[in-house]
């Protein structure tokens, strides 16, 4: 009798076992598996040949050729030059900005680490306070969780570093409030393009300092800044006592190997952590090179979603990471893919019939077997699932892989239909490089989305900059906005 919570009739398990066996594709430290799906031999060399169509090979490598491949905004797509080399003088180029952008990253965190670069008040750092505008900072937090697990801080006393959101004002006050702010460092990180806010909230915080430390020199303030901001956006740098900047070709889900995601976990971590980030990010994009879709997870991922989504009608996509650390995987997944590819239009600009991209949500593996995986194993709706695990975590990926069965498979004794497909990607264990392969893996497979869609997934459609026209209106007592507002 099977006593599993799935049924897996004995006389089976033998094929499947096999099936698993041809049903993966291996790469530097991962796995993929498809075994949980309906991806046959037949649905595969579609899958081949759509790929082929579609030129999504051809597409990635005139991206890395520095094509401006979306010309609404000759935006040059260059999110690749943050880790890669590869390619045409054009990319290069992009790349030796980068390449030096990041040095003056870690060599400025190496001298607030050491005590070299200090704050208006003479005094060493001893906390760090990074403010984001929009989804992309989510990136810094992400990297700096995972490596806080994985990595051993450099020095006996690291820094206390703290993210906030430069929109949630009450939690910034707070941080703020409780901040020793003669020991603090504030990263005002603007790559969601709210330069506006620069200035204002700069000020705000050195009003508090010279509040509380009324002796302190002002010119001096500047110690306790640092900017993270696109060059065109740039404004005031004097006012700072760093800055690192991204140019205008780098959309901002795309920016998370920029020097404004990895400052925070440069200055705790140190250089060698930064090194195998990046060196996992290249691997897997040399991965998304290969134009055999059994050998190219990112492009095989976005080829079954497309799939699912266009002949399934599953326009849900779920993500649960079984990993505390990867609790904010989920919005950056959420940022590229439907910030990015849920589009209304193609690039030509013309009217898009079908669903393009789909709904992304998802939870970490514990909190999402009381939540998501009770709703999917009862629930009549359609979804896309993939979940993420760590052979080094053995209970962990055992609870994993057993809710992937018995999604696939059903249950009887509990009506658990089954028959609902899902995919997993499993790495050896959660480190730095397997961090770079799985962002750059997602990042990957939402650009061969939105080849296959024919968005830009990699524009400002303009939403982003009537949000930051709304904030700034709020910061008016006399706007129209604020009159409207006023009246509810």
């Amino acid at each position: 009798m099977n006593r599993l919570p799935f049924d897996l009739e004995s006389d089976k398990a033998e094929l499947f076992q096999k099936r698993i066996g041809e049903c993966v594709i291996r790469g530097g430290d991962y796995d993929y598996y498809y075994s949980q799906t309906e991806a046959d031999r037949s649905l595969i060399f579609k899958f081949q040949e759509l790929a082929n169509y579609h030129q999504l090979i051809y597409k990635f490598r005139q991206l890395l050729e520095g094509r401006a491949f979306f010309e609404d905004c000759n935006r040059k797509v260059l999110h690749h030059a943050l880790r890669n080399d590869d390619g045409s003088p054009i990319i290069r180029i992009q790349t030796d900005f980068y390449r030096g952008e990041r040095l003056n990253c870690i060599e400025f965190a190496s001298k607030v680490r050491a005590g070299s670069a200090r704050s208006f008040s003479g005094k060493k750092f001893a906390s760090l306070v990074q403010i984001g505008f929009g989804g992309s900072s989510v990136s810094s937090e992400l990297i700096f969780e995972v490596l806080s697990g994985c990595c051993k801080p450099i020095g006996d006393t690291p820094l206390n570093v703290a993210f906030a959101n430069g929109a949630d004002e009450d939690r910034l006050n707070r941080i703020i409030e409780g901040a020793s702010l003669d020991e603090t460092l504030f990263v005002i990180d603007l790559r969601g393009g709210f330069d506006s806010n620069a200035t204002r909230l700069r000020e705000r915080i050195a009003s508090a300092i010279l509040k509380s430390h009324p002796d302190a020199d002002k010119t001096s303030v500047k110690n306790s800044f640092v900017l993270i901001s696109p060059v065109s956006k740039a404004s005031e740098v004097s006012s700072y006592a760093a800055s690192f900047f991204t140019d205008d070709s780098i959309s901002e889900p795309y920016s998370s190997f920029s020097a404004g995601s990895l400052f925070p976990s440069a200055v705790v971590f140190g250089q060698d952590a930064v090194d195998a980030l990046l060196k996992g990010a290249k691997s897997m994009d040399n991965d998304s090179l290969n134009g055999n879709i059994l050998e190219n997870p990112a492009m095989f991922a976005a080829l079954y979603a497309f799939f699912e989504n266009h002949q399934k009608e599953k326009n849900m996509a779920i993500v649960v990471p079984f990993a505390g650390e990867l609790s904010l995987l989920v919005p950056l997944v959420q940022h590229l893919m439907m910030d990015g590819n849920c589009r209304n239009t193609t690039m030509d600009g013309e009217t898009i019939e079908l669903d393009s991209g789909q709904f992304c949500f998802g939870s970490e593996g514990a909190g999402a077997c009381h939540s998501f995986f009770s709703a999917l194993h009862r629930g009549t709706f359609l979804f896309s699932l993939e979940t993420i695990g760590f052979r080094n975590r053995k209970r962990a990926l055992d609870l994993m892989i057993s809710e992937s069965l018995a999604l696939f498979f059903g249950c009887k004794k509990r009506n658990f239909k089954g028959r609902r497909c899902n995919t997993m990607l499993i790495f050896k264990e959660l480190s730095p490089f397997s961090l770079g392969e799985l962002i750059a893996y997602y990042e990957n497979r939402a650009m061969f989305e939105s080849f296959l869609y024919d968005v830009d997934g990699f524009a400002d459609d303009g939403y982003s900059s009537m949000m930051r026209e709304i904030v700034s209106e709020l910061d008016k007592n006399d706007s129209t906005v604020r009159r409207v507002l006023s009246s509810f």
